[in-house]
This record gives structure tokens, sequence and C-alpha cells, in this order.
């Protein structure tokens, strides 16, 4: 590492950094139009999260990645048009679970507004209000808050504000039937008793995210996970909602894993159903990285073999690991990779800990 950039790297709060990180991956995915927007949303929903130095220890650790950083960056990769989004928790650290749901809220109004999608956040408010409930003590109290906020962009897309919602608070019948109001609030009852019976496979709610974006409709996706799947049932479960072709991606999928771990049963998998108004839009498969890597170099040999019939999103790939790892790949930790995954409309998604490698003099 250059003297100069160990000396920027010293001054930058961790919001810096990142907000530097999204500027770059915007330039590479050809998305400048939004990228002022990206930025200001960034400002208003991480700002205080991530406002301390870059390479330091979170003032109050997150849930989000294993480290407890606050934020996560993704790339949803497609040959025609690949994504950008980031995650994080929103308020400051000295701030109580019911402040910092405060806070979340209104910041999300606050982005709302810059995207043009008041309306479309106001018809999803009293589901907001149903699914992370303001008073309600078993939430507060869970360490891991109740939401998480972001925003993205992708080519052709109006950029949009995401609300994620900790699904996992609660007894267990209350968990799903909460999952229930949203298919109900999205027209989607029909597909509900499939979705409910997934519980019989040892899927168990994880969360909700609610997105919106101005001149369209609000959409949804709920969130299921699960511990020691075996492949044959997350493949029947791609093929019981989208069908064979979904199928063969999810066989892809598998095939990434090193040392014939598709051979077993995942560790870990999340499972998630996308809503738009009146119908099912979409299925993604997602492994943590952490359970399938030993490294972050290993991540990338194997997610390129992954990504090896898609030249441009191989590119891509390759391209945003530069910019969030300047420095070189880690290889004894996964410390970059979160978790990795496909969608039933082609997309294959990596989610990143932006945070950069700590220096020899860093307190670990």
């Amino acid at each position: 590492m250059t003297a100069t950039r160990q000396t920027r790297l010293a001054a930058e709060t961790l919001h810096d950094h990142v907000r530097a990180q999204l500027e770059d991956l915007i330039e590479i995915l050809e998305l400048s139009t939004a990228g002022e927007l990206m930025g200001r949303c960034h400002d208003v929903l991480l700002a205080d999260s991530c406002g301390y130095p870059a390479r330091g220890r979170p003032h109050r650790r997150s849930t989000l990645n294993t480290d407890g950083t606050p934020v996560q960056l993704s790339l949803s990769l497609r040959s025609d048009r690949s994504g950008l989004q980031f995650l994080g928790e929103a308020g400051a650290a000295g701030q109580s679970n019911a402040e910092r749901l405060a806070a979340s809220r209104g910041r999300l109004r606050q982005a709302a507004i810059l995207l043009g999608a008041e309306r479309s956040l106001a018809a999803i408010e009293p589901l907001v209000d149903t699914l992370a409930p303001s008073a309600n003590r078993e939430l507060l109290a869970d360490h891991a808050g109740a939401v998480w906020l972001g925003a993205g962009c992708a080519a052709g897309a109006a950029p949009h504000v995401k609300l994620y919602c900790n699904a996992k608070w609660g007894e267990a019948s209350g968990r799903w039937q909460r999952l229930r109001q949203v298919a109900t609030s999205f027209g989607i009852d029909s597909d509900w008793p499939n979705l409910r019976a997934l519980g019989t496979l040892g899927l168990e709610p994880l969360g909700t995210g609610l997105r919106v974006a101005g001149g369209g409709a609000a959409a949804a996706r709920i969130y299921l996970s699960g511990y020691g799947l075996s492949w044959q049932r997350i493949e029947e479960i791609g093929a019981r909602f989208v069908g064979a072709a979904f199928e063969e991606q999810i066989r892809q999928l598998k095939m990434t894993l090193p040392d014939d771990g598709h051979q077993w049963p995942t560790r870990s998998v999340v499972c998630s159903f996308a809503m738009a108004p009146g119908r099912l839009a979409d299925v993604k498969v997602e492994l943590c990285a952490h359970c399938a890597f030993s490294s972050d170099a290993e991540a990338r040999t194997h997610c390129l073999r992954w990504l090896d019939d898609d030249d441009a999103a191989a590119a891509v790939y390759l391209r945003a690991l530069a910019i969030l790892t300047p420095d070189g790949m880690n290889h004894a930790a996964v410390a970059l990779h979160s978790h990795f995954g496909v969608d039933s409309r082609g997309a294959r998604t990596v989610y990143f800990n932006p945070r950069p490698a700590p220096g020899a003099d860093d307190d670990h």
C-alpha cells in the first residue's frame, strides 16, 4: 500500500470510503445519470452509522456483516443491465432501538422524496407499521434491530430505495402471519399456501424487503432461511415456483462450490420471493460466502468459474474487485465476499463488505 493511500485511509470515515466506491462502481456500470441520486441517498441513510474511521471498529456492531460493519454493497450481474445497491444501518450508534427505528422511518421518507417516490412509499407505510411496529417490546429488544435501509439503480430502471424489515422476532406463527400480510397486500394470496408449505422443508422467516421508486408501484420480497438443506430440495423449490430453467440455474450455482461441496447439504441458504402487484415476480437462491469459501481469493476463483458463460458480467465483477480491494485479494479469510446467488430472471448477485482491510497497526 502506498504512503498516500495509507494517509487517505487514516483520515477518511467509512461513509467517505463507501461513497467513493459507489461513485467508481457507478462509473464502470455506466449509470452516471443515477450517480448523484445514489450518493445523496447514501448521505441521507448511512452518514450517521458509518461516520467512524474506515479501518476502525464500528461504534455499534451490526449483524449485517460478520465483523459488525454496518453497510454492504451488491452487484446484480447481467449481460444486458447490471445493477448496484447499498444496504445498511441508519441512525447514530448511541440511539436506542426505538430511536433508531424512528430515525430510519424518517430517513426512508427523505430518500423517497429525493427519488420522487413519495406516493409509492405512502402506499406501503401501513404495511411497514405491521412489519416493524414502533412500540413492540420484543422487536425493540432484538439485538439485530428492526430495519435496514438502502438504495439501488440499474440501467433502464428508476433508482429505488429499499427497506428491509427483520422477521425473526416473535413466535413462529406470528412471523409467518406477518409474511402472509405482505402476500395479501400485494394480491398474491393464491401463492401463499405454497410459500407457507416451505416451512415443512426447513425454511423459516428471515425478513421482508419493501422497495419503492418514482413513477411506479411498490414491490416486495420475502426472505426465508435454512440450514442443512439438500441441494435436491433447493432445486425442487426452484422448479416448483419457476420451472426447469431456474432449476438448471441452481445447479450451476451449486457447481460453484469448491472441493465437491455441492455433494453435501448447504450450511446456509436464503430463498427469497419477489412480489409485484398481483403476481410472484421472481425467486432467488443465495449462499453465504463465509460458509462456502475459505478466503476471498478462493471466492474470486469460483465466482469467475460461475460467470464463465457471461464475459460482460465477469468483466464487471473483476473491475469491481479492483475497486473494492485495490491492495489485492485476501488469501487467509473471507472478508470482502458476503453472499452470492442467482434469481429466476437470470441475474447473478454478489454481496460485499466494503470495509478496507485493517492495517498492521489497526485495532483488531
